[in-house]
């Protein structure tokens, strides 16, 4: 998650209502440009769903976590 959130602070301020499906895709397209394992970005991208069911659980306003691709 804090690579996701370094990654988008970069180009702007990063609210959790404003993360949408193509932030997501473009930050895996980096993961794979960086070589990451694929065995590794399935983990990152586990992680993130079960973050974004969490915050959807709390009430907050999200993408749907199972419109995250592994």
């Amino acid at each position: 998650m804090r690579k996701l959130v370094r990654e988008m602070s970069e180009d702007y301020t990063v609210l959790l209502d404003d993360i949408t499906l193509d932030d997501i895709k473009s930050w895996r397209v980096s993961l794979l440009d960086h070589n990451i394992n694929p065995k590794t970005m399935n983990a990152h991208m586990i992680t993130l769903r079960s973050w974004f069911k969490y915050l959807k659980k709390e009430g907050y306003n999200t993408i749907d976590p199972t419109s995250i691709d592994l």
